[in-house]
């Protein structure tokens, strides 16, 4: 099936300036970028990526389906690094992960001129086609689900465990930080009932207040925080109030990852047998779990680009990633996916979802997340478009 995908992917391409290929994590993306470059014979190619690890990622793929000659004639660049070829002109560009296409981004675009453009990602928003479109004209689109993957027998069926967690609401063994000022002179504490005694009393006017609090009033203070400062928002257009709603939503956001700390543990001791990579919320929690198989912003290129390298050649089996990993990286021999944070987009979802989905024999994704919580609409919303066979509910604490 793949082959036919393949076949009318490259019958379009004789007619279609500006193609778009939203297919599912392994069913072909690249492979299907690459021939129809080798069809078109194309003596110039632009190729954009997200991250300087996916630049090898490519020259890879180019060797493995035998095109390693096009390489002579393509340069693969980050996007990062497009504003260098402004009023450029290439036979084909290739747009991998397209949707980081950013307004800006799509100025620099606008000054280079391809005879062909084709552009790749697993999920593409109204919005941005529309953009595609603005950019390079009338655009074809050629959708694989999923599920259609799946079907069709592309995808393997995957098992996806959700292992739920609640909330509890006993122990005040979490803190928050509550600055009254930038710079407080002095630290005070106070537990949850009494917090606004404390935030609004004036001999606290220049102080760190430290509220302690259950899990359940933690998050309760940040969504209740996050609604005041979005109503100011929304009212006033204030850049301050805008911050402070974005800032505790990404407090909140943090505290639920850290919350997951044991979850994982007991996760990684089910599947540490086998060669997995764990999604987790914070760099503090994955050099927690890891040591020399982390991935995050804080290391250098050279670093991140050591890490995988040790992987694929097998030095060690697990990764731990933050906001990395999620696309553009074929990771070899991948048999499980751990996903220990959760936000409200579906690509995200799905592109750490397809890590593991490249696993042949019974892949296997687990997801950890809170109960009534945002962490729980999020997994109703991307669990939507999946077949309920596929998932199953998992008690770890047994």
């Amino acid at each position: 099936m793949r082959e036919s995908y393949l076949e009318t992917i490259l019958e379009a391409s004789e007619s279609e300036k500006n193609m778009l290929l939203s297919w599912a994590t392994g069913v072909g993306k690249s492979l299907a970028a690459i021939s129809i470059q080798n069809k078109m014979d194309a003596q110039s190619t632009l190729i954009c990526v997200a991250e300087t690890a996916h630049i090898n990622n490519w020259i890879a793929e180019y060797k493995k389906h035998g095109f390693e000659h096009l390489l002579a004639t393509t340069t693969i660049i980050c996007y990062s690094s497009l504003h260098k070829y402004q009023h450029s002109s290439f036979d084909l560009l290739i747009n991998d992960e397209c949707h980081h296409i950013t307004e800006l981004r799509a100025s620099y675009f606008d000054t280079i001129k391809a005879k062909k453009i084709v552009n790749l990602s697993a999920t593409v928003h109204f919005g941005e086609k529309i953009s595609l479109a603005s950019l390079w004209g009338p655009l074809y689109e050629h959708i694989v689900t999923l599920n259609e993957a799946i079907a069709v027998g592309i995808v393997p069926p995957p098992t996806i465990y959700l292992i739920p967690m609640e909330l509890q609401n006993i122990e005040r063994d979490c803190t928050i930080n509550f600055p009254r000022t930038k710079e407080p002179t002095s630290e005070v504490e106070c537990i949850y009932p009494q917090r606004k005694n404390f935030i609004f009393g004036a001999e606290y006017k220049k102080s760190l207040i430290k509220i302690k609090a259950t899990q359940r009033e933690l998050y309760t203070f940040y969504t209740d925080q996050m609604a005041y400062y979005k109503d100011r928002y929304l009212t006033n257009h204030a850049m301050f109030d805008q911050i402070n709603w974005l800032r505790h939503g990404s407090e909140r956001k943090r505290a639920l990852a850290n919350m997951k700390y044991e979850a994982i543990q007991k996760v990684v001791e089910l599947v540490n047998k086998r060669r997995y990579i764990c999604f987790c919320g914070s760099i503090n929690q994955a050099e927690k779990l890891g040591t020399n198989n982390v991935l995050h912003s804080k290391l250098t290129k050279k670093q991140q680009e050591g890490v995988i390298t040790k992987f694929q050649e097998g030095q060690f089996n697990s990764l731990f990633a933050v906001d990395m990993l999620k696309e553009g990286v074929n990771l070899k021999d991948i048999e499980v996916g751990i996903i220990a944070q959760l936000d409200g987009k579906e690509r995200s979802f799905i592109q750490k979802m397809g890590r593991a989905l490249r696993n042949p024999v019974n892949p296997e994704v687990y997801i950890i997340y809170f109960k009534e919580t945002q962490d729980e609409e999020y997994l109703k919303n991307v669990l939507a478009e999946v077949n309920p066979d596929y998932v199953k509910v998992l008690n770890i604490w047994e």
